[in-house]
């Protein structure tokens, strides 16, 4: 990679790159993001490697419903702004509500849900043991990937996801609808959200300390 302009940052992983500038004027963010182009397409050009720039998009992030984006160009081709990017699976829109992300994560959820509904049945089903197994390793993960970005989405939200965690627990306990969630509670079903955003809030603590001592 090339040396990028000051306070432009870049993270690649196999073939997918993404940059980002953070600035207080959306006009001094898109002219620095110009010069990271520049230098990108350069490089890519010198060292023969091919960008698909139809497929390469810019997104504003912003919570102002005033600020409009510049114009942005990756040699000839002038790039496309969208509402939201997805990278690695996690899925970023322009006003950072992970609403989007949400929905697909609840989308997929449901639908290893239903293996679940499937495999389950007081006479014939699978035990407990083998339900919380397959909670474990077909639903929760969809519930919780890189959930360390997206816990700060608004609980309206977040109550999504819950409700997909708390149908897996009836599936699994075998309780009736009429249960309180309270009492259906196992550790096994813990939210790691909560253990992620204690973790990241310990680490925000500590650093925010060591920066005034």
């Amino acid at each position: 990679m090339p040396e990028l302009p000051s306070r432009v940052h870049a993270a690649l992983y196999a073939d997918d790159l993404v940059l980002w500038c953070t600035e207080e004027h959306a006009t001094t963010a898109t002219y620095r993001m110009q010069l990271a182009l520049e230098k990108v397409a350069a490089w890519t050009d010198n060292w023969c490697v091919t960008i698909n720039r139809d497929k390469t998009t810019a997104t504003l992030f912003t919570l102002s419903a005033k600020v409009q984006p510049g114009r942005l160009t990756l040699g000839d081709t002038p790039l496309k702004f969208e509402d939201q990017q997805t990278y690695l699976g996690v899925t970023y829109d322009k006003r950072m509500t992970w609403q989007h992300h949400i929905m697909n994560a609840e989308a997929k959820a449901r639908r290893k849900l239903n293996i679940m509904r499937k495999l389950a049945g007081s006479q014939w089903g699978a035990n407990e043991k083998i339900l919380k197994t397959v909670y474990q390793g077909t639903v929760r993960p969809h519930l919780e990937y890189g959930s360390s970005s997206w816990m700060t989405a608004a609980k309206t939200h977040l109550q999504t996801l819950e409700i997909v965690q708390n149908q897996a627990m009836r599936i699994i306990t075998g309780a009736m609808k009429t249960t309180p969630i309270d009492k259906m509670q196992q550790a096994y079903l813990h939210s790691a959200r909560e253990e992620n955003a204690k973790r990241w809030y310990k680490t925000s603590s500590t650093s925010a300390f060591q920066t005034t001592k």
